[in-house]
């Protein structure tokens, strides 16, 4: 990958590539988006991350990627709405 891409660069919405891969459920660009060093927990205008996207769209596979980098839990639970209570009901 080239050195001079930004990976967390946002659009208009505030999302990064990995919230339109999460939002996609495609695994390997989010498996390779990490690897490369992009920040899982960037949230878009409305205070979204990767993760809740994820949740709301029921991908495990891709949560579970992007827990095992570390993105903060608590940011998840503290909001109320559908996604948090998939992700809390899905991930225990």
């Amino acid at each position: 990958m080239r050195e001079d891409l930004e990976l967390d660069q946002v659009d208009l919405d505030g999302w990064t590539a990995l919230h339109w891969a999460a939002l996609h459920g495609h695994l390997d660009a989010v498996t390779m988006l990490l690897h490369y060093g992009c920040n899982p927990d960037v949230p878009d205008c409305h205070w979204r991350s990767p993760l809740m996207i994820a949740a709301n769209k029921g991908f495990r596979d891709i949560i579970e990627m992007l827990l095992e980098h570390d993105v903060p839990v608590d940011k998840v639970r503290a909001l109320n709405d559908k996604t948090t209570d998939f992700f809390v009901l899905s991930t225990d």
